[in-house]
């Protein structure tokens, strides 16, 4: 393609009305694609390898990067062509390789994860130590792998989990999410530095626990999600939104409000001056769930609304804002109006949800196309 030709196509794009796909992993092998605007689904994708486990965009919003369980299947989804352009596996034999977290390069080809070994034997599986790895989506194979040491994994409580992994803006440092901020070089895999949350640089908060999630709305040189902690006066517990900059590597915090039990991931309007999250408190057939909307600006709950609780979902929302979703497990996704916090639809996808959701917009790749 000429120079010219993908102007002149970038142009036109942007005359056309903005179009919005969402796009969630199902059993037992499909991507399914819904029109955002209708509603309806208009694809699905088969994957090659498995059930896809996990989802992500890559820097220039052009693919998907859809992980599967069974041999730990990699593979690659033109958004354009809507297919699958390549795939590979990690395991296979007698040897199981279990990914847990991913973040993926600006470039685009580097897949940061953490790796657990596991190798049947005749009598048992022998569990191998978690390790830092680096996957070359070119190469199809893990091109470097560094074994964690026993303290740093006991900084991370959640590092067999596999924590939440960022890879910043230019691509040097790969921040891992967890009790504390590790921060890695990515040509060496080595650690540089540790942010500890349990000493914040906020005066009068102690004992931060920060769980970011990927939100589309979010600048790409920040990290948001809900913080818990208390004051150290009279260990009133608080909770509120926690912004981090990976490149100055330094939080902003804004309390909100007293904590509950559990606050799921936040989720901005794209002018970022309204956010939504969900509040669960209880257990079993007392649960509690209600939608929150913060006034950003002004930091503090504006809206709060009951829905019916699932024994376990996901939260999202539409990329224009005016959408919130409740999803998985299960097959069905519930659509309430953010206005209202009033239920509107449910979408059926005749198959139970495996990953997470993620939304793009076409502009996207007209904007790559420049």
């Amino acid at each position: 393609m000429t120079k010219k030709l993908a102007l002149l196509i970038a142009a036109i794009a942007t005359l056309l009305p903005a179009k919005t796909l969402l796009y969630i992993g199902t059993w037992p092998h499909d991507i399914v694609v819904l029109d955002e605007s209708t509603y309806q689904i208009v694809k699905r994708i088969e994957m090659k390898t498995d059930v896809p486990r996990n989802v992500i965009l890559s820097p220039d919003k052009s693919k998907l990067i859809v992980t599967t369980i069974k041999d730990t299947g990699i593979e690659t989804i033109d958004l354009a062509k809507g297919e699958v352009i390549d795939s590979f596996i990690l395991g296979g034999g007698n040897t199981r390789v279990t990914l847990a977290g991913i973040a993926i390069d600006p470039t685009g080809t580097l897949l940061y994860t953490n790796i657990t070994r596991s190798k049947k034997l005749i009598d048992r599986w022998e569990i191998g130590l978690p390790t830092l790895a680096i996957v070359d989506l070119k190469q199809h194979k893990i091109v470097k792998q560094v074994e964690v040491p026993a303290t740093e994994r006991a900084q991370a409580s959640n590092f067999y989990r596999g924590g939440n992994y960022r890879v910043s803006p230019d691509g040097k440092f790969l921040y891992q999410f967890g009790n504390a901020i590790n921060i890695y070089d990515t040509s060496t895999l080595k650690k540089v530095q540790t942010i500890e949350l349990s000493k914040p640089q906020f005066p009068g908060m102690e004992n931060v626990t920060f769980s970011p999630e990927i939100d589309p709305n979010d600048n790409p040189n920040t990290v948001t999600g809900i913080f818990n902690t208390e004051d150290p006066e009279v260990h009133r517990q608080v909770f509120g939104i926690a912004t981090f900059h990976l490149n100055e590597r330094k939080f902003d915090f804004s309390p909100i409000g007293p904590s509950v039990q559990s606050v799921s991931n936040i989720r901005y309007t794209p002018d970022h001056k309204k956010a939504y999250a969900v509040s669960i408190a209880g257990t079993h057939g007392d649960r509690h769930c209600e939608f929150w909307g913060i006034d950003v600006a002004a930091g503090k709950l504006t809206q709060r609304e009951e829905f019916p609780c699932r024994p376990r979902f996901s939260f999202s929302s539409s990329s224009s804002g005016g959408d919130l979703y409740i999803y998985s497990a299960g097959f069905e996704v519930d659509v309430y109006d953010a206005a209202t916090m009033k239920f509107k639809k449910s979408l059926s996808l005749d198959a139970d949800i495996t990953t997470p959701m993620v939304a793009v917009t076409s502009g996207s790749q007209a904007d790559a196309a420049r």
